[in-house]
């Protein structure tokens, strides 16, 4: 997945993670330090759920796709112990959705030059089946509906999730996005692993993002790309 993109102009575009990454400035030092206190690397522990989110991407989004996806670029060695178990509850938390896909597109790289940012979002499709939203305990019933899905290995969906399904809406021009959806599909039950047992009874959380309130998280997402540009240089040279 790009992390930048060198623009025709030669400006390096930051990827939607970024720009959200050095503006809501999260601090992970409680976490880090929990980590430590247990024994383990946080640097390594981070490189590892990275990993671990990257093959469960992977192993849903290549059954979806109509087209073969790349492979991710990880050696096996590189692997974490239990790769194979966390890849295999992440699919069964998502055939357990119930959800059917239509016309997917599955990790489409796109680039706004003019705005200057790049990202590469989950799934573009047509979705039918139903789910209950995790904010608002609304239940949505979906009959290919077109959708922007993204999904996650954390346990909920937080703002940070809502703001990057704002910014890849703006990508799909070739047609209009009903619904954003973040599925939480968290694999994480083991108390023996740094992951700790977020999940215990393996359920899948949807949250729903109507189009309405989508357009205003990609409005709020532009502001802050606005804000990350004026701090790291001009948008376009002159």
């Amino acid at each position: 997945m790009a992390h930048h993109y060198k623009a025709k102009d030669g400006r390096v575009l930051p990827s939607v993670t970024t720009v959200l990454g050095d503006m809501l400035g999260e601090d992970y030092k409680y976490w880090y330090s929990s980590l430590r206190r247990k024994g383990y690397d946080p640097d390594q522990v981070l490189i590892d759920m990275g990993t671990i989110g990257t093959i469960c991407h992977y192993r849903v989004l290549s059954k979806l796709s109509p087209s073969p996806i790349d492979m991710p670029d990880i050696a096996i060695s590189d692997y974490p112990e239990g790769i194979q178990n966390y890849a295999d509850l992440f699919e069964m938390m998502w055939n357990e959705s119930g959800l059917s896909v239509k016309r997917a597109t599955c990790e489409k790289f796109s680039v706004d030059e003019e705005l200057g940012y790049c990202g590469t979002y989950d799934l573009d499709c047509k979705i039918s089946g139903t789910v209950t939203c995790q904010r608002t305990f609304k239940k949505y019933e979906f009959h290919d509906d077109p959708v922007i899905l993204d999904f996650k290995t954390s346990k909920e969906g937080k703002e940070k999730h809502f703001l990057q399904l704002g910014a890849y809406e703006h990508f799909i021009r070739k047609k209009k996005v009903r619904y954003g959806i973040i599925a939480c599909l968290c694999p994480y039950t083991r108390t023996d692993t740094p992951y700790g047992n977020k999940n215990p009874n393996l359920i899948g959380r949807f949250y729903i993002v109507e189009r309405e309130e989508l357009i205003l998280y990609q409005q709020r997402f532009f502001d802050m790309l606005a804000d990350w540009w004026s701090k790291n240089g001009e948008r376009k040279k002159r």
